[in-house]
C-alpha cells in the first residue's frame, strides 16, 4: 500500500502492534490510501478504511487472455470504458517474455477481474476480444484494445431475432427495407427511450433510461475531494416538439354512372308524314358500346306500335308490324332507356402531420421544435379489372394485404415513437460526475443517488471509466450519472403513444351522387349535330323498306373531382409526460 500527504479518502489509522494506543483510542491522520494491488511492500502501520468492503481497498487485478493467466505480465494501467448503448472497451499492457505475441492476440478473448480485498470476491469488468494490438518496438511492451463487440452481436442476428430481443418499433414506410442488421437494429432502438449494451460478461441488455429507485449511494466519505462537477446541455440542444410527417397514397375506385333515353313519342299520322322509322335494338346498343371509356350497364326498350288501321280525312293508314304478336321479339324499338358507366381509379392522398411536444418542458422553456422523420406508403396495384367491369367495388383500396392502412398506422406509431425517444433524450440533459475508488459491481444499468455537502440527486448512471493503475496503486472509477430533468412536471399524465384513427371517409363529389340523364333528340328533331336516332325511309311501314340508319350517343364529359388526386389532411398528437430525477445544488 502506499500512502500520500492528502486526505482524500477517509480512514483511521492504528499504531502499529509493537506501540499499541491506549484501550478505545485512535489516531487520525491526514493521508491519502492509495490502495495497491497484493504482494505490495507492508509498512508498520495498520489501517482501517472506513466505506463498503466493495470499493478498492488492498486490491489485485486478474488479467486472462485467451486460456491463459497473463497478470504477471501486466504493467501499468488498466482502463476500462463502459457506456450505455455502446461497446464496453478496455486498454492494457502486457511486458515482453508471456504466452503472447503481437501475431497471436488479435481476436483472442480477454476477461478482466478486480479484487476489492485481499482473499476477497473475484469481480468481473470486462469481458470481450482483443480488436487492436500494438508493439511499442524498443520497449516491447504490447498494448491491447479490446472490446466486448457490442455491435457484432446486433450484425449477426437476423431481424426476428432483433425483434424480439430489443422490442420497440418499425416500419419500412419509415425505415430503409434494404437496411442491414446491425442498421435494423438501430432504427429499432431510435424508438425507445432505453439503451441496449452488453454487461461484464459479455450478455446483452436492454436499460430503461428511467431512473429506478437508486439501488447504490455514495457520500462525501467515498466520493474524492475535488472530483464532483455539473454539466448541462446547451438550450439549443433542448428539443420538446417534435412534428413528423406521413404521406397514405392509395386508389379510390370511382363509378359515374348516366343514363340516356330517347323515344318516338309523335303520333303515327306524324310519324307517315315524316317519312320515319323505328330503330333497331341492337344499333342502339351498338352505339352505347363504341362510348369510349364508358360501358353499358343495362338497356330497355318499349316495342314499336302494333300493326293498326285508321282513316283521317279521308284517307285509311295501314300500319303493319309483323311482330305485333311477339313484342319481346320486335327487333325495333319506339323507346330506348340505355343506363351507362365510367370507371377510373382516382388518387387519394392522406397527409398526416404527427406532434409529439412535452408541455411541461414547453412551459419553463417555451416551443424547442425540431423537424422529424417522414415516412410514406404508396399503394400499387393494377385497377384495370375495376375500370374494365370485371371485380372488385366501389370504394377506397386501402386494405390491401402488406401495403395497406395496418401499414400506414405501423409507420405513423414508428414517427410517433421515434419523436418521444428524441424528447426524452435531449431532457436527459443534466451530468454529475465525480471520482471514487473503483467499485466491484457498478454499472452502466444502475440508478444510484449521490449524497454530498455541494450536491445531492438521484439518476442513472451513464458511462464509467476504471482506471487500475498497477505502478501508483491507485483504483479509481469516474462515474457519469445522467438526470433528467424538466423543472415543471406533473402537468400532463404518463400514456401510451395513441393508436392513429382511421379518417372517415369523405363523400363522393356531388357528381356521383345521382345519376345523370340525357334526353336524346326526339326523332322528328335529330340532326347531325346532336345525338339522337338518324333514320328516315322512303317506306313509313317496319315491311320490307330499305333502313340505312344510326344512333349516335355521346358521353357526357367526367368531373375534375373524378379524375384529380384528392389531398385528405389528418393530424395526430400526443403530451409526452418527462420524469424529473431529484437534484439539489447546495450553496
Amino acid at each position: 500500500m502506499i500512502l500520500a500527504p492528502l486526505a482524500r479518502v477517509p480512514l483511521t489509522a492504528l499504531a502499529s502492534a509493537d506501540a499499541p494506543p491506549p484501550a478505545g483510542e485512535a489516531l487520525t491522520l491526514p493521508l491519502l490510501f492509495i490502495a495497491g494491488r497484493s504482494g505490495a511492500p507492508r509498512l508498520g502501520l495498520s489501517l482501517l478504511a472506513t466505506g463498503s468492503a466493495e470499493h478498492a481497498g488492498i486490491w489485485d487485478v486478474r488479467v486472462k487472455l485467451g486460456d491463459a493467466d497473463v497478470s504477471a505480465w501486466v504493467t501499468g494501467t488498466i482502463r476500462t470504458e463502459a457506456e450505455e448503448g455502446a461497446a464496453r472497451i478496455a486498454e492494457l499492457q502486457l511486458l515482453p517474455g508471456g504466452p503472447y505475441s503481437l501475431a497471436s492476440v488479435s481476436g483472442r478473448a480477454v476477461q478482466i477481474d478486480l479484487q476489492c480485498q485481499p482473499d476477497g470476491v473475484w469481480h468481473r469488468r470486462f469481458t470481450g476480444v482483443v480488436e487492436l494490438p500494438e508493439l511499442e518496438v524498443g520497449s516491447k511492451l504490447l498494448t491491447l484494445h479490446a472490446t466486448d463487440a457490442r455491435n457484432d452481436t446486433l450484425a449477426t442476428k437476423t431481424r426476428q431475432q432483433l425483434a424480439t430481443l430489443l422490442g420497440g418499433s418499425w416500419s419500412d414506410t419509415v425505415f430503409s427495407a434494404d437496411a442491414d442488421s446491425l442498421r435494423y437494429a438501430e432504427d429499432r432502438l431510435s424508438t425507445l427511450q432505453a439503451s441496449y449494451d452488453l454487461d461484464v460478461y459479455r450478455q446483452p441488455r436492454l436499460t430503461a433510461w428511467r431512473a429506478t429507485p437508486p439501488t447504490l449511494r455514495f457520500d462525501a466519505g467515498i466520493i474524492l475531494d475535488g472530483s464532483l462537477r455539473l454539466q448541462t446541455n446547451r438550450l439549443s440542444e433542448l428539443v420538446n416538439t417534435v412534428v413528423s410527417s406521413f404521406e397514405f397514397r392509395y386508389p379510390r375506385l370511382i363509378e359515374q354512372q348516366h343514363t340516356f333515353t330517347w323515344s318516338n313519342d309523335q303520333p303515327l299520322r306524324e310519324f307517315f308524314a315524316n317519312k320515319f322509322r323505328f330503330p333497331e335494338k341492337t344499333t342502339v346498343e351498338s352505339a352505347a358500346g363504341g362510348v369510349s371509356g364508358w360501358g353499358m350497364l343495362s338497356a330497355r326498350f318499349d316495342p314499336a306500335p302494333p300493326s293498326q288501321t285508321w282513316q283521317e280525312n279521308g284517307v285509311v293508314y295501314n300500319w303493319k308490324n309483323p311482330f305485333t304478336d311477339q313484342p319481346d321479339a320486335d327487333p325495333y324499338c319506339s323507346r330506348a332507356q340505355v343506363a351507362m358507366a365510367w370507371r377510373g381509379a382516382q388518387d387519394v392522398m392522406e397527409k398526416w402531420t404527427v406532434t409529439v411536444t412535452a408541455p411541461d418542458s414547453v412551459a419553463v422553456h417555451g416551443v424547442r421544435k425540431q423537424d422529424g422523420q417522414h415516412g410514406q406508403l404508396a399503394v400499387e396495384t393494377d385497377t384495370s379489372a375495376w375500370e374494365n367491369r370485371q371485380g372488385l367495388a366501389a370504394g377506397d383500396l386501402d386494405q390491401l394485404p402488406s401495403q395497406g392502412r395496418a401499414e400506414a398506422n405501423a409507420g405513423i406509431r414508428t414517427l410517433q415513437a421515434v419523436a418521444a425517444a428524441q424528447i426524452a433524450a435531449s431532457h436527459r440533459n443534466t451530468r454529475l460526475t465525480f471520482q471514487m475508488p473503483a467499485h466491484s459491481t457498478l454499472d452502466v444499468c444502475h440508478s444510484i443517488a449521490v449524497e454530498h455537502p455541494h450536491a445531492s440527486g438521484t439518476g442513472k448512471v451513464q458511462r464509467l471509466v476504471e482506471t487500475l493503475d498497477t505502478g501508483n496503486g491507485q483504483a479509481t472509477v469516474e462515474v457519469t450519472m445522467v438526470l433528467s430533468t424538466a423543472l415543471v412536471v406533473g402537468t400532463v399524465p404518463a400514456t401510451p403513444l395513441p393508436a392513429p384513427p382511421t379518417p372517415p371517409k369523405p363523400p363522393p363529389p356531388a357528381a356521383t351522387s345521382a345519376g345523370g340523364i340525357t334526353v336524346l333528340d326526339k326523332s322528328s328533331m335529330a340532326t347531325l349535330q346532336h345525338d339522337g336516332f338518324l333514320g328516315f325511309s322512303d317506306e313509313p311501314s317496319t315491311d320490307g323498306a330499305q333502313r340505312p340508319s344510326e344512333f349516335r350517343i355521346s358521353a357526357p364529359e367526367v368531373p375534375a373531382a373524378l379524375r384529380d388526386p384528392v389531398e385528405v389532411a389528418q393530424k395526430l398528437e400526443h403530451k409526452l409526460a418527462l420524469p424529473a430525477d431529484p437534484l439539489i445544488l447546495n450553496p
